[in-house]
């Protein structure tokens, strides 16, 4: 199945070739067949469309998350309607690299973990962290772009008492 920016994907694999040629440590993607390529930017579109973001769609039957209107960035810039900001597409790029690397599908929702205990709210790890839903590098990339709860939601969840 050919990606199609706009519907898929949010860059070509053309242009994440040259993304990654500006790129240190990028063997992993300069190495990689093609239509592997096409499947880790497909996925990682899809992860990122699962995020929630400020503003509303700029299209009702757009399929993607971006482009977007009534947003604006934590500088205060409003974000262009009908343009994929930078870091969406940056960030589409170092997911896809790390789904080439790490299997996204692999639950391992508590890997790490050795015991809990409910009532007195105690976990006990065996040394290896539990996963986050985004890697550091590309939460990094997208947090300005978030709202609140999914800049939030990332890596922590929001006290309620």
């Amino acid at each position: 199945m050919t990606l199609t920016v706009g519907t898929d994907s949010y860059i070509s694999v053309a242009d994440a070739d040259t993304y990654f040629g500006a790129r240190l440590y990028a063997t992993t993607w300069t190495g990689a067949a093609s239509t592997d390529k096409e499947k880790a930017l497909r996925m990682a579109a899809k992860a990122l469309d699962r995020e929630s973001y400020v503003g509303i769609i700029s299209d009702p039957n757009q399929v993607q998350a971006w482009p977007r209107t009534g947003g604006a960035d934590l500088e205060g810039r409003i974000i262009d309607a009908a343009a994929i900001p930078q870091a969406i597409i940056d960030a589409q790029c170092e997911l896809a690299l790390r789904y080439l690397i790490e299997d996204p599908t692999d639950d391992s929702g508590t890997l790490g973990v050795r015991s809990i205990n409910a009532g007195g709210v105690a976990i006990s790890y065996d040394g290896r962290a539990p996963q986050r839903r985004l890697p550091d590098m590309v939460l990094t990339l997208i947090r300005s772009l978030l709202t609140p709860t999914g800049a939030a939601g990332a890596s922590s969840a929001p006290l309620v008492r």
